[in-house]
Parts: C-alpha cells; sequence; structure tokens
C-alpha cells in the first residue's frame, strides 16, 4: 500500500513539474507581445493555471506526514502562486496597452476625418487654428505613444526576465527537496550517533569510578 501511494506521490510531482515547466514558456511568450494570438494563449495559461491548482490539491489529499512531502508541497503551491500573480500582472499590461493602441487608433481616423473635411474653400483663419491645434494635439500624441511603447516593451521583458527566474526558482527548489532532506536526516544521524557514544562513555567511567571507590573502601 505503500509504495501504490509513493507512486502515485510521484507521478502527480512529475506532472506538476511538467504543467509548471509548460507555464514558464507560455508565459514568456505572452508576456513578448499582444499579437492576434495573445486570446489564445490566455486561454491556455489558464487552463494550465487550473490543472496545477488541481495537481496540488490531489498532493494534499495523499501527502504523508513527513518533512520531504511537507516541503515538497510547499514549494508547488509558492510556484503556482508566483505563476498566478506573474499572469496577472501580464494580463494587465496587455489590456494597457491594447487600450491604449486603440485611443491613438481612435485620434488617428477622428484627426483624417476633420482633415478631409477641410476643403478650399473654408481655409481660413479658422481653419489654420484648428490645423494647428491638431497638428500640435497629434505631435503630443505620438510622443505619448513612442515614450509609452518603450516602457511597454521594457515591461514584456523584464516579464519574459522574471517568468524565466521563476521557471529556475522551480528547479532549484525542486531539487532542494530532495537533496537537503536527505543531508538532514544525515546530520541527524550523526548526531543520535554521536549522542549515543557520549552515553556509553559516560556511563563507562561512571561505573568505574564506582568500582575503584568500592574498592578503596573494602580494605
Amino acid at each position: 500500500m505503500e509504495g501504490e501511494r509513493m507512486g502515485t506521490w510521484e507521478d502527480l510531482r512529475r506532472e506538476a513539474r511538467k504543467v509548471e515547466h509548460s507555464l514558464d514558456m507560455k508565459l514568456a511568450a505572452y508576456a513578448k507581445a499582444a499579437d492576434d494570438g495573445s486570446a489564445t494563449k490566455l486561454l491556455e495559461i489558464e487552463h494550465l493555471l487550473q490543472q496545477l491548482g488541481d495537481i496540488n490539491r490531489a498532493l494534499v489529499n495523499i501527502q504523508s506526514r513527513t518533512d520531504t512531502h511537507a516541503h515538497a508541497l510547499a514549494r508547488h503551491h509558492s510556484i503556482l502562486e508566483d505563476f498566478t500573480r506573474e499572469f496577472r500582472r501580464i494580463q494587465s499590461s496587455v489590456t494597457t496597452s491594447r487600450e491604449r493602441a486603440e485611443l491613438v487608433g481612435a485620434f488617428h481616423s477622428v484627426r483624417e476625418e476633420d482633415l478631409a473635411g477641410l476643403g478650399p474653400a473654408s481655409r481660413g483663419a479658422q481653419d489654420s487654428a484648428l490645423l494647428r491645434e491638431h497638428g500640435a494635439i497629434y505631435g503630443n500624441v505620438a510622443q505619448i505613444d513612442e515614450v509609452l511603447g518603450q516602457a511597454q516593451e521594457t515591461s514584456n521583458a523584464l516579464s519574459a526576465q522574471r517568468a524565466l527566474f521563476l521557471g529556475i526558482s522551480g528547479k532549484v527548489n525542486n531539487l532542494g527537496a530532495h537533496t537537503f532532506p536527505a543531508v538532514n536526516k544525515l546530520i541527524s544521524d550523526i548526531r543520535k550517533r554521536k549522542s549515543k557514544d557520549t552515553l556509553i562513555l559516560s556511563t563507562t567511567i561512571s561505573i568505574c569510578t564506582l568500582l575503584i571507590i568500592l574498592y578503596w573502601l573494602s580494605k
């Protein structure tokens, strides 16, 4: 029964690591650009997050009361929370970028319609002022758009790096979940052995001392 239980635990952990790797890759791709495939990427990431959450709940149901299992389960929960926060942050950034693009596009459309409606008969002082106003506004919007575009590119690059670091952190902690418990167990065994040897030595010294005292008393 214990072997079957451990097998199920390890199978679920392998599946969790597989899903975590997929999330790492897809979050990095989603953070790079808000293209036509973003909706598809969003659905894929949401599905993977749901799948990883289901696996974590299954691990809770079958975990044994050991430090190794508790540490591994805590790491999987932490990785899921990190991925969820990163996904929401990227999603918010993509939404902001799309809304900004729509706003700039709408302004450009209005400007083109206004310019198209200005014929030769309406080229007076009022129309010249309107053109200058449109030109100034357009120039300011273009500058703002350029600055926001650069900021968005920087944000996307940082998001991709963060997703990469999350994946590396998950791999390192998964390795530590197997390595450090073994090291801790070895240290604990050494301490127990040392305590046992100390107890034996103390008992031997006490017995020898008692025998010497009895010998001198009997003379």
